[in-house]
Protein backbone atom coordinates (compact mmCIF):
# COMPACT_ATOMS: atom_id res chain seq x y z
CA UNK A 1 0.00 0.00 0.00
CA UNK A 2 1.13 2.98 -0.79
CA UNK A 3 1.00 6.13 1.63
CA UNK A 4 0.61 9.64 0.21
CA UNK A 5 2.70 12.31 1.79
CA UNK A 6 1.72 15.34 3.27
CA UNK A 7 0.87 18.17 1.31
CA UNK A 8 3.16 21.22 2.31
CA UNK A 9 1.66 24.31 3.72
CA UNK A 10 2.41 27.73 3.02
CA UNK A 11 4.07 29.87 5.54
CA UNK A 12 1.27 32.38 5.26
CA UNK A 13 -1.65 29.42 6.17
CA UNK A 14 0.33 28.33 8.99
CA UNK A 15 0.97 32.41 10.18
CA UNK A 16 -3.40 31.62 10.09
CA UNK A 17 -3.91 28.59 12.34
CA UNK A 18 -4.73 28.94 15.90
CA UNK A 19 -1.72 28.87 18.72
CA UNK A 20 -1.33 25.64 19.96
CA UNK A 21 -0.26 24.13 23.46
CA UNK A 22 3.00 23.50 23.42
CA UNK A 23 3.42 25.70 20.29
CA UNK A 24 4.19 24.04 16.92
CA UNK A 25 6.58 25.11 14.36
CA UNK A 26 6.54 25.44 10.71
CA UNK A 27 9.82 23.79 9.10
CA UNK A 28 10.15 23.21 5.31
CA UNK A 29 6.11 23.09 4.56
CA UNK A 30 5.40 20.71 8.06
CA UNK A 31 4.18 21.70 10.72
CA UNK A 32 5.36 19.42 14.15
CA UNK A 33 4.96 20.55 17.93
CA UNK A 34 7.95 21.76 19.74
CA UNK A 35 9.11 19.43 22.60
CA UNK A 36 8.51 21.36 26.35
CA UNK A 37 11.72 22.80 27.83
CA UNK A 38 13.28 20.39 30.15
CA UNK A 39 16.46 20.79 32.35
CA UNK A 40 19.16 23.14 31.30
CA UNK A 41 17.44 25.03 29.10
CA UNK A 42 14.65 25.19 31.29
CA UNK A 43 16.60 26.80 33.91
CA UNK A 44 18.06 29.21 31.32
CA UNK A 45 15.01 30.36 30.01
CA UNK A 46 14.13 30.98 33.72
CA UNK A 47 17.08 33.04 33.90
CA UNK A 48 16.86 34.86 30.48
CA UNK A 49 13.53 35.56 29.61
CA UNK A 50 13.00 38.14 32.44
CA UNK A 51 15.67 40.55 31.07
CA UNK A 52 14.46 39.98 27.65
CA UNK A 53 11.08 41.19 28.85
CA UNK A 54 12.45 44.59 30.53
CA UNK A 55 14.12 45.33 27.12
CA UNK A 56 10.56 44.44 24.92
CA UNK A 57 8.32 46.05 27.60
CA UNK A 58 9.01 50.12 26.61
CA UNK A 59 8.22 49.41 22.79
CA UNK A 60 5.75 46.78 23.04
CA UNK A 61 5.95 46.05 19.22
CA UNK A 62 6.73 42.07 19.42
CA UNK A 63 9.78 42.75 17.57
CA UNK A 64 13.68 42.62 18.61
CA UNK A 65 15.45 45.58 17.27
CA UNK A 66 19.19 45.41 16.48
CA UNK A 67 19.52 47.04 19.67
CA UNK A 68 17.48 45.13 21.58
CA UNK A 69 19.24 41.86 20.17
CA UNK A 70 22.67 43.46 20.87
CA UNK A 71 21.57 44.26 24.49
CA UNK A 72 19.95 40.54 25.13
CA UNK A 73 22.94 38.91 23.97
CA UNK A 74 25.07 40.80 25.90
CA UNK A 75 23.27 40.01 29.90
CA UNK A 76 22.74 36.12 28.22
CA UNK A 77 26.91 36.33 27.91
CA UNK A 78 27.43 37.68 30.59
CA UNK A 79 24.94 34.93 32.56
CA UNK A 80 27.08 32.35 30.90
CA UNK A 81 24.77 31.23 28.66
CA UNK A 82 25.83 29.78 25.20
CA UNK A 83 24.18 32.21 22.17
CA UNK A 84 22.63 29.42 20.59
CA UNK A 85 20.63 29.54 23.76
CA UNK A 86 20.30 32.77 23.67
CA UNK A 87 18.88 32.68 19.84
CA UNK A 88 16.19 30.12 20.77
CA UNK A 89 15.21 31.96 23.94
CA UNK A 90 14.62 35.12 21.95
CA UNK A 91 13.20 33.15 18.90
CA UNK A 92 10.08 31.83 21.48
CA UNK A 93 10.47 34.93 24.18
CA UNK A 94 8.07 37.56 21.82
Amino acid sequence: MVQALPKPLTLEAFLQLPETKPASEYIDGQISQKPMSQGKHSAIQGDLVPSINQVLRPDCDGTFHITEKMYVKQVGKLMGFAGNDIDEIMTTAG
